[in-house]
């Protein structure tokens, strides 16, 4: 559920990005609304670099800091049972050939946003978000 690269493929270049994911709730009990978006390094062992909490809003802000991934991710589902929509816009990602991972974590992190462990460690965003 929350590993969102191994289900729409890795983040690359600065392009918008379209994807439907049909379990990706932002309704109900297993809602990803509160928790986080964290992307990774695109070298072992994958460091969590940039994140960001899901909010209400459906939109989540990546602030530009120190050359980490900046720009937006927005979520939309029309209907309580519908598919998400989701739509990136991101630059400063790792280049087109190596991509960078991106998941949904269980917890959301500062309200800035946040880069590496300080912002997006375990200790803050916790492991992968899968509901069931």
């Amino acid at each position: 559920y929350g590993d969102l690269s191994s289900k729409h493929g890795l983040l690359t270049g600065s392009e918008s990005k379209h994807f439907v994911d049909a379990t990706l709730p932002l309704h109900g009990a297993y809602s990803v609304l509160g928790r986080s978006i964290v992307i990774h390094e695109a070298a072992a062992p994958y460091a969590r670099w940039a994140c960001a909490t899901i909010p209400n809003r459906l939109k989540v802000r990546f602030p530009a800091v120190g050359g980490a991934p900046a720009g937006s991710m927005s979520f939309y589902q029309a209907t309580v049972d519908g598919d998400v929509t989701i739509t990136s816009s991101l630059t400063s990602l790792e280049g087109t050939t190596a991509g960078n991972k991106w998941h949904v974590h269980r917890f959301p992190t500062d309200a800035a946003g946040g880069t590496g462990d300080g912002g997006c460690g375990g200790a803050v965003t916790a492991g992968h978000y899968n509901p069931t």
